[in-house]
């Protein structure tokens, strides 16, 4: 009974260590669901209540998605030369890019419709400097300041410490909103182009930080414990689906009052609450599920497909296709149908024309499936940097130690001398 007992205990440890899961698939899974999120909520896709809830199920997951690729990849290990210089790469470049490419098609727009408008320039001009971000862009500068800070306590805490931590900070930086009822977005469109309106948006990218460096750490928590799920890794579905549903029904009840991408008092605590919820629902789903393949193609290309919705217009080519179909019929299936193809087809579009490398310098970060891996060039740079200064650190030591030596040295002869 003992020897069949330690043999099934054998064999069960064997078959664990074959399905330790490579976190690569779920965590793309999780990228390419939260882009057609994202999508989905701007074009109108689905109806109007289930926006917002679909909207602020995107952003959470795109980022605890990012926190997973950043564990995996070894990112908070760096030096923090390395480490701002590779985030530098994967956010604050293509910032600039798109920033200057959104600047240039809204002049040329207004040229071309409305008339030109130096208020409208002047307020572009105001938000891309201060880091605040047109359209979908406010993500990048979001997101870079909270993965340096994220990874600068990764290196001193472990990611099951720092989880709290975050959580802990975001919450209270919520209440403080939602009770002091502070309406950070209403300052910025009040006061425009004043220097308060430039503070308010530089303001709002650190509080921004707080709730984005949360959620990257809950995303690398689970790509941290969910790695071993043994092979009996469908348990991870009961939870996820549970999940998943409660938030959905606390979504659709508080729909108008879900936030913190915008930091409006209205919702900010149910909002933190829901966007958790979703967060662990689809992370237990996605390692049970592991791969879809169109959804898992959309999360590899995840940042040209974000970047590109706004930017390059796929979403505007999208409505503006599902607006003339509305005249042609009223079939919402054909309609709704037919701007997801439309868009979908610009994405693929933009996709491969991205992949040509002459567009590196745009994306910043060459190839996005590795952007978060310290490739093996870098850990070397990083080894040896390590010893150079482990050997400077020796050599100070011994200096002082020969020059204490040679000081009791002197000490004893001038002693003796006097003698």
């Amino acid at each position: 009974m003992g020897k069949n007992k330690n043999r099934q205990n054998r064999k069960r440890e064997e078959i664990s260590e074959e399905s330790v899961i490579r976190m690569g698939k779920p965590v793309n899974l999780i990228l390419g669901l939260a882009v057609i999120l994202y999508a989905a909520a701007n074009t109108n896709l689905m109806p109007s209540a289930v926006n917002g809830v679909l909207y602020f199920s995107a952003v959470p997951l795109m980022l605890s998605a990012l926190g997973g690729k950043a564990e995996e990849g070894g990112l908070a290990e760096a030096d923090e030369k390395s480490l701002i210089l590779r985030l530098c790469r994967i956010f604050i470049v293509p910032y600039f890019w798109f920033s200057l490419i959104k600047l240039v098609t809204d002049a040329v727009m207004m040229l071309t419709s409305y008339g030109w408008s130096l208020d409208d320039m002047r307020s572009a001009v105001i938000e891309t400097v201060t880091f605040y971000g047109g359209s979908e862009l406010w993500f990048l500068t979001a997101a870079f300041v909270a993965f340096v800070i994220y990874s600068v306590l990764r290196n001193k805490i472990n990611v099951s410490g720092l989880l709290p931590i975050t959580l802990f900070t975001a919450a209270a930086v919520a209440a403080t909103i939602q009770f002091a009822n502070i309406r950070l977005s209403n300052i910025v469109w009040d006061s425009a182009n004043t220097l308060m309106g430039a503070g308010a948006r530089v303001a709002m990218v650190f509080l921004r930080s707080v709730f984005a460096m949360y959620f990257i750490s809950l995303g690398a928590f689970f790509s941290t414990y969910l790695k071993k799920v043994k092979y009996r890794k469908i348990k991870l579905s009961i939870p996820g689906f549970l999940l998943v549903g409660v938030s959905v029904a606390l979504g659709l009840i508080t729909q108008k009052n879900i936030s913190w991408a915008t930091l409006n008092a209205e919702g900010m605590l149910p909002g933190m609450l829901f966007s958790s919820l979703v967060v662990c629902g689809v992370w237990c789903l996605a390692v049970w599920i592991e791969n879809i393949s169109v959804i898992n193609f959309i999360g590899r290309n995840a940042f040209v497909v974000f970047l590109t919705l706004n930017i390059f217009g796929s979403i505007a080519l999208a409505r503006k296709v599902g607006n003339e179909l509305f005249t042609l019929t009223e079939n919402n299936f054909v309609q709704r149908s037919t701007v997801a193809i439309v868009l979908l087809a610009a994405c693929l579009a933009w996709i491969y024309v991205f992949k040509i490398p002459w567009f590196d310098f745009i994306k910043g970060i060459g190839d996005e499936a590795d952007a978060f891996k310290m490739d093996k060039r870098e850990n070397e740079k990083i080894e040896n940097g390590k010893k150079e200064t482990d050997k400077k650190e020796n050599g100070k030591k011994e200096t002082k130690k020969k020059e204490k030596e040679k000081k009791e040295v002197e000490k004893k002869e001038t002693e003796e001398g006097e003698e």
